[in-house]
């Protein structure tokens, strides 16, 4: 996946999880999950790398800035570990930053 699909959040409940593949700029996919608040949102983090043949309608490239990801990343080598990650979702779209915990 590259964008969690609003119908998703709508249909799981209250504590329910979204378990997805999704596009990075790191040149691998990685898991993520994805918490669902029952009202159409959800809060979660990317677990680990993982490889998935990219959907038919998903091949082309869309900017990742339209996608979520934050304007300025690191570079692949640079990557943070992948728990540094947290997304939010809502029907506006979903957002991908880093937290960084000390």
């Amino acid at each position: 996946m590259r964008t969690i699909p609003p119908a998703w959040l709508h249909q799981v409940r209250h504590g329910g999880t979204i378990l997805t593949p999704i596009d990075t700029p790191y040149g691998h996919d990685a898991l993520l999950t994805l918490t669902c608040d029952g009202a159409g949102s959800a809060t979660g983090h990317l677990i680990k790398p993982v490889a998935f043949m990219k959907l038919r309608g998903q091949r082309h490239q869309p900017p990742w800035k339209s996608l979520g990801w934050p304007k300025k990343r690191l570079p692949v080598a640079d990557a943070p570990p992948w728990k540094h990650h947290r997304v939010t979702a809502d029907p506006a779209g979903q957002r991908i930053y880093l937290h960084r915990t000390q």
